[in-house]
């Protein structure tokens, strides 16, 4: 467990424990409320390793409208590039119920549907039902004035001049309530319509997302301190300078909001996603503050367009989709270096899996579901799998021999990694292909090790191997 000093100087911060889990190892969850960030702590020995982490999720609409389904493409290059951790979790939901549904309407504003002052809030049902009194009490206060006028017979000219004043006053108020009834039961039916239009076209959509701090590691009560306030600072510049200027509207039409709850995150992490919206509202009342939490974390967007009056009123917006394809498009860019055609990655069925290797060419295989994963295995591990007997190393071209020349050269100066770009440039190399080519090259006869650096664009940096010989093959 978390050492005591641990727990003092976390409570000391402004942060209260909010989890503990004691299985395989020990790690206590931490949050505060004013920075909204969670710290997690994990006891190692006489160690505490800690990270800090904080969580948004995606808006659908923002101060300057609704964001824009086209820029989610920037919005993933942006996270997965700026940020050296970055935890996405997608929930996306077929149905949506009545309450999310009135949750868009809302949102929208829809000009049929909203009265522009403070009494469009106000339940519609319950008004006209108040309309509905009125009205009966003034009609029958109308009608008795009218019958004492007939009882009257003109005797009275005075009495009968205030009644038949008062009978115009109450018939004016009369025609006032049947016409603010007719505009509130043409808002009810354009409401009912348009609800009736989500519930049978809209999707539940939530996107959550954290970024994390630098792993931290601490031995005393000092070094503790002094991570922790590391932490922090971390987080919260990232929040001020980054997250704040990039995702609040402007450039990109993108929206983004701290989470300050802490339990329906933890319960979205660890419950596999956001509980159903559809599910939760077929129970009882007393789950009621359940429901409100989890309607809070979803957007409502329509699969297909919301018409009202024979015009379209909401257009087709597919985020889960598009989120999805963003993620996958950046797969089957990287798989498109290997294999030629990062589509192929889209089509595998259960079970399959695509080898590459610069004798087979892209082979498609059949591998057991549970054993399967992803990786780029070595020489040594493709031969293991072959049976290590015959196999021809490749040979590298005269562009890449270069490249392992000129970054040997580079290495031995420098003593440093060198960055890919400006040995290319040296060398008057251009393509963007064959730069790639290049990469797969090096990286399939294992004469160097490729990372990218956490920087704008993020560039690719080379580390040959050790006293790697310039050859053309593989001894």
């Amino acid at each position: 467990m978390a050492a005591d000093y641990c727990h003092d100087i976390l409570a000391a911060g402004g942060f209260r424990r909010i989890g503990t889990l004691d299985c395989d190892l020990h790690m206590e969850l931490w949050w505060h409320a004013e920075h909204r960030l969670e710290v997690s702590v994990v006891a190692v020995a006489d160690w505490a390793l800690l990270r800090g982490t904080k969580y948004y999720r995606l808006k659908a609409m923002g101060e300057q409208g609704e964001l824009y389904t086209r820029d989610l493409a920037a919005f993933d290059a942006d996270l997965t590039t700026r940020f050296g951790e970055v935890h996405l979790l997608l929930s996306a939901f077929p149905d949506i119920t009545p309450g999310l549904a009135h949750k868009r309407i809302a949102e929208k504003r829809f000009r049929q549907v909203s009265s522009g002052d403070e009494a469009g809030e106000e339940n519609l049902p319950d008004r006209l039902d108040q309309l509905a009194a009125e009205l009966e009490t003034l009609q029958a206060a109308k009608t008795q004035d009218e019958n004492l006028v007939r009882l009257d017979r003109g005797r009275s000219p005075t009495l009968e001049r205030g009644m038949r004043e008062r009978i115009g006053t109450t018939q004016g108020r009369i025609e006032t309530i049947l016409a603010e009834r007719r505009r509130l039961s043409d808002r009810l039916a354009a409401e009912q319509h348009l609800e009736k239009e989500y519930l049978q076209k809209g999707a539940a959509t939530c996107l959550l997302f954290g970024c994390c701090s630098n792993v931290q590691v601490a031995g005393c009560a000092t070094e503790f301190d002094d991570v922790l306030r590391a932490v922090v600072k971390e987080l919260r510049d990232v929040h001020q300078y980054q997250m704040q200027q990039k995702f609040q509207g402007g450039k990109l039409q993108i929206y983004i909001e701290e989470v300050d709850a802490p339990g329906v995150s933890l319960l979205t992490r660890w419950a596999g996603g956001v509980l159903c919206p559809r599910q939760l509202d077929r129970l009882g009342p007393e789950f009621e503050s359940l429901r409100r939490a989890v309607e809070q974390q979803v957007m409502v967007f329509p699969n297909r367009d919301i018409v009202l009056g024979g015009a379209v009123q909401d257009e087709q917006k597919l985020v889960s989709a598009r989120v999805v394809r963003n993620f996958l498009s950046a797969e089957s860019e990287y798989a498109a270096r290997y294999l030629g055609a990062g589509h192929e990655l889209s089509s595998l069925k259960t079970g399959e899996a695509l080898i590459q290797n610069a004798d087979w060419g892209v082979v498609r295989v059949a591998v057991r579901p549970p054993l399967s994963k992803v990786w780029e295995p070595t020489g040594a591990e493709v031969r293991a799998l072959v049976g290590g007997q015959g196999m021809k190393e490749p040979a590298l071209s005269s562009s890449a021999r270069a490249v392992l020349e000129a970054a040997i050269k580079d290495h031995r100066t420098t003593g440093q990694a060198v960055r890919l770009a400006s040995i290319v440039e040296r060398l008057g190399i251009t393509s963007r292909r064959q730069i790639d080519q290049i990469v797969v090259e090096l990286e399939a006869a294992e004469v160097a090790k490729f990372e990218r650096l956490n920087e704008r664009g993020r560039p690719f940096v080379l580390t040959p191997a050790a006293c790697a010989p310039a050859r053309t093959n593989r001894a």
